[in-house]
């Protein structure tokens, strides 16, 4: 969700670095100036690219980019992410993005069920009818169900985004790992979690609770990856039938046992040239290996099963006639020179016809060069599993630059970074991390399908409850809509909505009608355009989207200059409506005084003792003390805290937790010692950015299952505050602003009109 370019209040994001200058842009034809006119020059206007066909125009500075968007190397996965040089392990991968938290998709799925069908049943009173009205309410109902399938296996487990205790049941979106695959073996990053960023108050923003304020999710590579390779990051999805669904999707790759199989066949291969894989002889056996899946192989079943010998299989096939000829086995009479019958013949028929012709992932796995081969089996000497055969299927998948300029698009000209304007209303924005010359590129924007109906969220009241299934009508109504709202792309004729991810694009704000120097149009190179003419119902029950769209460039844009785009009139005249009503707002006192856990975070305060508790004023009743207690140890009967090299990647391990003492580490040449310092020492190391370094906690944490532990050493990044669930400004749905971006009328095909009216 963004804003204005003129109301930087609602920007998001978080500061990352720079990538370098791209190299000197393609040469094009001046501006005119001073009146001149003509074929050489052109005029200093905004330029159209609607009808732009060249996806590539003003690209040459792509030897700069570091990330590429193109065809994925598994089979029907769509498209992926590639690294265009090489990373050494623990780099960051692409630029931090946002994590947008969905509030009890479940609860508001059922309510909205109720809610539309107690609907219908009183529109079937009103038209006194009572023929079929609840048939459809049900069909409705799971028809809705059907349609908004497909978000739901994109949407992280809660604990892996840090935001699982902002409710009973949250799930979080992060744009910057939907462009990734996930991989059952060869995933290849980690997703480092966001952190919360709350950049606005209630109280005193009109903004507070339309953006979320989550940000700086990364991805960091896990192990060194190859220019040319493919980003896979592991996925954990927040609903058991996403899980389901992934299940069911990796059926299309190859999994461990995959690996285990071809990696027997190596083994067996190697056992069968005694080692020595790089002979002329080694290669003519390992090609043949590579026809097991042919139509020749069939030969031995047909045969065998008469109890015939690999001699009298080729006899048999030579006197039928030269069209009966197995290819494979005139090979094989070659390499044996002619002596069908000896051991050596039938070892490397066994090894041939050992190999799965039905099983594609198995055949997909083995190396189809003699290089590869023996890269797969470098690691066979030193026991280590499957390291050698996952290294090899790594090299032949590589993508060369060339191919991912052809076939993809640079991904990483946009980064998030705080605008120049640092008002208290100031946010984030994106930003070209090069120059980015007119017609250009940006960046892609794959979007994901989904029903506005999704969106909504209900309330009841009375007897009606989270549990129960027989509210009426006055127990359920629509009380607002999910955050993601103002995250997604729509139009006033249908009731699709188009959620954009990838790296920057959920920080591109509004820049107006007349300032916006980027526009949308659909890919013609990454884009499935069948998607155009489906209905809004089909396309929203398709296994993937296949819908690409991209961010041009309608003017010259520099390093480090804003990238906006037009919301539309209608979001415009939607939020000056908003800001208007607020500012008449009567604000209460708890809206007043409110302070959230993530301004306690930045304010990085001494955490209060017991006795301090009774001195100094407490903590607001809207958050929560935490402990994150992933690198806890027992050593002598005593928990104590062990520095990790990643502080922490989840909520698994977070428990409720209260302050005992405050210990202080002073550093000498020998070592670390544990002392008491006064106040005056402490305020100081706060003041020198060393408290973390140098001041520990000793905590009680409450655990279900353990009852409370004491814990000794915490550092304050280990401790932290959080929002009591339902209490942060993500749960302002009803009185904060929420509104779809309204893309121009031609990115939205006839089909998907289906609100428009008849008339």
């Amino acid at each position: 969700m963004v804003v204005p370019h003129a109301i930087k209040f609602l920007l998001v994001g978080a500061v990352v670095l720079s990538l370098a200058h791209a190299q000197e842009l393609q040469k094009q034809t001046p501006e005119c100036k001073d009146g001149q006119q003509g074929e050489d020059c052109h005029p200093p206007t905004i330029k159209s690219v609607h009808e732009e066909d060249d996806n590539n125009k003003g690209n040459n500075n792509d030897d700069e980019c570091g990330f590429y968007l193109a065809p994925s190397t598994i089979p029907g996965a769509g498209l992926g992410v590639y690294a265009a040089s090489k990373i050494a392990p623990r780099q960051k991968i692409l630029n931090d993005d946002v994590v947008i938290p969905l509030v009890d998709v479940k609860y508001h799925s059922m309510l909205r069920q109720q809610y539309l069908q107690h609907r219908l049943q009183k529109q079937q009173q009103q038209q006194q009818t009572t023929t079929t009205t609840t048939t459809t309410a049900t069909n409705h109902n799971s028809e809705n169900n059907r349609e908004n399938w497909l978000l739901s296996n994109y949407l992280h487990d809660s604990s892996s985004t840090m935001t699982a205790l902002e409710g009973a049941d949250i799930s979080s979106l992060v744009p910057l790992t939907m462009v990734a695959n996930t991989h059952p073996v060869l995933n290849n990053a980690d997703m480092r979690p966001p952190e919360n960023r709350d950049l606005l108050h209630r109280n005193d923003d009109v903004g507070a609770g339309a953006v979320s304020s989550y940000h700086g999710v990364q991805l960091v590579s896990a192990c060194e990856i190859q220019a040319g390779e493919e980003i896979f990051v592991p996925f954990v999805a927040a609903d058991d039938t996403a899980n389901v669904w992934r299940l069911q999707w990796h059926q299309h790759t190859p999994s461990l046992a995959d690996f285990d199989k071809a990696r027997d066949i190596l083994q067996d291969f190697s056992a069968l040239v005694k080692g020595d894989v790089t002979s002329k002889q080694s290669e003519l056996i390992w090609r043949l290996c590579l026809m097991s899946n042919t139509k020749w192989v069939d030969h031995k079943e047909t045969a065998f099963s008469k109890g015939d010998t690999l001699q009298e299989i080729y006899d048999s096939l030579k006197k039928e006639g030269k069209d009966n000829t197995n290819p494979i086995l005139e090979r094989i009479y070659q390499l044996v020179k002619g002596n069908m019958s000896s051991k050596k013949a039938e070892a490397i028929w066994d090894l041939i016809t050992s190999i799965p012709s039905t099983d594609t992932h198995v055949f997909r796995l083995l190396p189809k060069t003699m290089d590869n081969v023996q890269l797969a089996l470098e690691d066979e000497e030193h026991q280590q599993g499957n390291a050698g055969l996952i290294r090899a299927t790594v090299q032949a998948n590589l993508r060369s630059l060339e191919w991912l300029k052809k076939n993809g698009v640079c991904i990483d000209n946009l980064q998030p970074k705080i605008t120049e304007n640092h008002t208290p209303q100031a946010g984030y924005g994106a930003f070209a991390t090069r120059d980015i010359s007119v017609g250009q590129v940006i960046a892609p924007v794959p979007v994901l399908p989904v029903n506005q109906t999704f969106l909504e969220m209900y309330k009841t009241v009375g007897g009606g409850g989270s549990s129960s299934m027989t509210m009426t009508m006055n127990h359920v109504w629509k009380k607002g809509h999910q955050l993601l709202l103002n995250y997604v792309y729509g139009h006033a004729e249908s009731s699709l909505l188009l959620i954009p991810y990838g790296p920057g694009v959920s920080y591109i704000n509004h820049g107006g009608s007349e300032q916006a120097n980027a526009q949308l149009r659909w890919s013609k190179k990454l884009s499935d355009s069948t998607m155009l003419q489906k209905s809004p119902s089909a396309l929203l029950q398709l296994e993937r989207s296949g819908l690409v769209l991209e961010l041009v460039a309608l003017r010259d844009i520099a390093k480090d200059e804003e990238v906006t785009i037009d919301y539309g009139t209608s979001w415009v005249d939607a939020w000056m409506q908003y800001t208007g009503s607020w500012n008449h707002r009567v604000r209460s006192s708890e809206h007043v005084t409110y302070t959230s856990a993530a301004k306690l975070n930045h304010n990085r305060a001494y955490l209060l003792t017991p006795s301090e508790r009774l001195l100094y004023p407490s903590y607001p009743d809207n958050v929560q003390l935490y402990c994150f207690t992933s690198y806890v140890t027992r050593s002598d009967g005593i928990l104590r805290w062990t520095e990790p090299k990643i502080l922490f990647n989840s909520t698994q391990h977070v428990h409720p937790c209260e302050v005992l003492e405050r210990q202080f580490e002073e550093r000498t040449e020998k070592g670390i010692f544990r002392n008491r310092l006064d106040y005056d020492r402490f305020t100081q190391m706060e003041q020198d950015g060393l408290e973390d370094t140098y001041v520990r906690y000793d905590v009680v944490i409450h655990t279900s299952e353990q009852g409370d532990l004491k814990v000794q050493g915490l550092p304050r990044k280990a401790i932290q505050f959080l929002d009591r669930s339902y209490t942060s400004d993500l749960h302002m749905s009803s009185t904060s602003f929420r509104h779809p971006m309204f893309v121009p009328d031609d990115l939205f095909p006839l089909p998907w009109l289906d609100r428009r009216s008849s008339l």
